[in-house]
């Protein structure tokens, strides 16, 4: 019978992104929790809005993503101006 040998299993290693090749750009699409987080509420709500088009969204593959253009719509919907002093 032949004898056995272990088998030799090369894992590379792991890929730690370089500081100095990484892009330097923010973000134009941000995810329905970040997206959440930034306006106050949850994540079920970014959810809600989507469905009833109250915010844009941009879908990759299965990833639903919250452009950052829609959260400053969003907000200036909301803003009430001050009232002014009298």
């Amino acid at each position: 019978m032949a004898e056995l040998r272990p088998l030799q299993v090369r894992v590379p290693p792991p890929v730690t992104p370089r500081p100095e090749i990484a892009p330097k750009v923010a973000p134009r699409v941000v995810s329905i929790s970040e997206a959440a987080v930034l306006l106050g509420l949850r994540p079920s709500t970014i959810r809600a809005w989507i469905g009833r088009r109250k915010i844009s969204s941009v879908h990759l593959g299965r990833r639903v993503m919250i452009p950052i253009e829609a959260i400053e719509v969003a907000l200036s919907r909301g803003l009430v101006p001050a009232r002014e002093d009298r």
